[in-house]
């Protein structure tokens, strides 16, 4: 019998939160292609700018990550599942169709996986939603052709601390895979948005 496991906790990581109830909180858009936990270090995503996304400190175009620190998820996203869709690129529109309606709307981002042309792999914009199974992207450098993919729409409505007063546990929050200069950096941001992370808690 597998074992069970629980996802961390505000009071993971939160030790103190100064001012007014929720002054240091913002609603924000985070892409997340896989589970994103309570007390993430988010920032703003490096292209798709109006969205924030893991902090790896390099924010590689087209991988949801952020090069720069900017806040702190306060609850856990479950990333969404994937499903079958077929796309036809015609002058540099694809036209996707589902078998289950995705429940997409304009403006969301999706995650294209699966094309075999790898032009077509990338997170793309809704531009838009003609019926419940059927959506449009722009694309780039795409041979004309119908391609068989998997998509998964990234964006999810989260709250994040984006600024304190606030005290933070450096054990508690979740820097990702980011490397040790990557923390050191990301720290330093947060605390010029008057996080601080402290040690031993």
């Amino acid at each position: 019998m597998p074992a069970l496991t629980e996802g961390a906790y505000q009071g993971d990581w939160l030790i103190e939160e100064f001012g007014a109830p929720n002054y240091g909180r913002s609603e924000v858009n985070v892409l997340a292609p896989v589970d994103v936990p309570s007390g993430a270090v988010i920032g703003t995503c490096t292209t798709l700018t109006t969205f924030y996304g893991a902090y790896d400190n390099v924010g590689t175009a087209n991988t949801g990550k952020a090069a720069a620190a900017a806040g702190i998820l306060l609850d856990e996203i479950k990333a969404n599942a994937t499903m079958d869709c077929s796309i036809v690129d015609a002058a540099d529109v694809g036209t996707g169709t589902t078998t289950e309606a995705p429940c997409l709307v304009v403006g969301d981002i999706i995650e294209v996986q699966g094309a075999t042309d790898a032009n077509l792999n990338v997170y793309a914009t809704i531009v838009s939603v003609p019926t419940p199974l059927t959506f449009t992207i722009a694309t780039s450098v795409v041979a004309d052709a119908t391609y068989a993919v998997t998509i998964r729409k990234l964006n999810h409505a989260a709250v994040a601390l984006v600024k304190g007063p606030a005290v933070v546990s450096a054990a508690g929050i979740d820097w990702d895979a980011t490397a040790a200069a990557g923390i050191t950096t990301g720290t330093a941001e947060l605390l010029a948005l008057n996080i601080k992370t402290v040690e031993g808690v």
